[in-house]
């Protein structure tokens, strides 16, 4: 008897692990088969930068002075592409990837999507400001104006991936941010004395890697330890089912299915933040 409930029960489990994965393979075929229907994809979902910095540069790239050169080299890259891209079919003024289009993000002479720098007469402190994910520095430009207003030096950095193409973050890995945070968070307290306040303030994504950041240089000798950590709109608690979406993923790397790596397909008309969305965007929360 005991021999036939088990075996029951063994056949049973088989059973529903069974049906389990063949309605979640049907959903994620279903929902990839629906994905092709949806907007064509543009060269700025496809093509990539190749100058854009990664941790395996961390031995070469280590002082914000030569981070602030490789972006310079990445923005000129970008240029290149938005150049060599363009198309008289493409009329719609607010493209973002258009010279002299409303949106064009250098229109004004002074591109926000770049990191930048602030710095009082005489420094009363520093703070890093870290945007969120599909974000720019322009989303914390009043933040930073604050800060200096109050003596702080601020340092607004753009994070690898961001501020250029929405392609971008398919290739890029939290680590290349968690490496570009460091070279930042060093940056700004080398501007201090010792008594003198260090600050992270992070939006959404770059809240997550603040943290991230600030519970490393406790165990680390050469990183300081913020004073203060300020978060906002902090992304940090993951689903568990998030996991799941790494099936899309996978998919998504057969040419049939290469719609599937977005979320959102979306005309880029905002000239500081993506509006399409999607990509391997690995958040480090999952790692803290």
């Amino acid at each position: 008897m005991i021999r036939k409930t088990t075996r029951f029960i063994i056949r049973l489990t088989g059973f529903v692990i069974s049906s389990f994965l063949l309605v979640a393979v049907t959903l994620i075929l279903v929902k990839a088969m629906a994905d092709r229907n949806g907007p064509d994809l543009e060269w700025w979902h496809s093509e990539e930068i190749s100058s854009e910095f990664d941790v395996s540069e961390v031995s070469a790239i280590n002082t914000l002075d030569q981070y602030l050169a490789k972006e310079k080299v990445v923005f000129h890259e970008l240029q290149t592409l938005v150049n060599s891209n363009a198309s008289p079919q493409i009329r719609n003024h607010l493209n973002r990837y258009r010279t002299g289009n409303d949106s064009y993000p250098d229109k004004s002479g002074r591109n926000l999507n770049r990191s930048s720098q602030k710095r009082p007469a005489a420094i009363a402190g520093g703070v890093l400001l870290l945007h969120g994910m599909t974000d720019s520095p322009y989303s914390l430009r009043h933040l930073a104006a604050m800060f200096h207003k109050k003596g702080f030096y601020v340092l607004n950095l753009r994070l690898p991936g961001h501020g250029t193409i929405p392609a971008e973050l398919d290739r890029i890995e939290w680590q290349d941010w968690q490496a570009a945070v460091k070279i930042g968070a060093q940056h700004v307290a080398n501007q201090l004395e010792v008594d003198q306040p260090f600050y992270v303030l992070g939006y959404s994504n770059g809240a997550s890697l603040a943290l991230k950041y600030s519970m490393d240089s406790l165990g680390e000798a050469d990183s300081r330890t913020p004073d203060r950590v300020l978060l906002i709109s902090p992304m940090i608690g993951v689903s568990a089912l998030a996991r799941f979406s790494r099936l899309f993923y996978w998919l998504s790397r057969m040419e049939y299915f290469r719609h599937t790596r977005w979320l959102d397909i979306y005309p880029e008309y905002d000239p500081h933040k993506y509006n399409s969305a999607g990509g391997r965007q690995d958040p480090p929360a999952g790692h803290l």
